[in-house]
């Protein structure tokens, strides 16, 4: 949305000293208008089965990142901790099928006000693990052209339990 705000100032003119009213009333008016923008953004991760054997512990995580502001989110990203939280070395950058060029950088890494864009990624599980991706992007007006200044920022954990199973 936006918010438009008017100001008028007026006053009576006088000689420079002061002593005659000239009979004339100056009027000044101005007119500012600030666009209204939301920033958010909304990340889910989803394992495709949350209970595992060891022995067939491969599972596919599903990603989708989703622009829920009004706002366009330029050079997004989604990054896998891998399980791993405290070392970034072994960290995913996921690669996001359903973004656009919104800022006309020749690059695929925006989302569009309402937009989605999905991933997904395969790994074999060790044992249990909790892990977390975080998407975030930078919000800009929709024509891609003035940044906002805010980084929209999101994250989503996707737990899969290991067991251990034989007779």
């Amino acid at each position: 949305g936006s918010e438009t705000n008017v100001v008028t100032a007026e006053g009576d003119a006088f000689t420079p000293d002061g002593l005659i009213d000239l009979g004339v009333t100056a009027t000044a008016t101005a007119t500012a208008t600030v666009n209204v923008f939301s920033c958010s953004i909304e990340v889910t991760k989803t394992p495709d089965r949350a209970n595992v054997c060891a022995g067939d512990a491969e599972i596919t995580y599903s990603y989708t990142v989703t622009n829920t502001g009004t706002a366009d989110l330029i050079d997004v990203t989604a990054v896998d901790d891998n399980g791993t939280p405290a070392d970034t070395s072994d960290d995913i950058a996921l690669t996001l099928d359903g973004l656009t060029d919104e800022d006309g950088d020749g690059s695929d890494d925006d989302l569009d006000a309402g937009a989605s864009a999905t991933a997904e990624n395969t790994k074999t599980l060790a044992g249990s693990e909790t892990n977390v991706v975080t998407a975030e992007g930078d919000a800009f007006t929709p024509d891609g052209l003035i940044d906002l200044g805010v980084t929209a920022t999101d994250t989503a954990t996707g737990t899969v339990n290991v067991f251990e199973c034989s007779i």
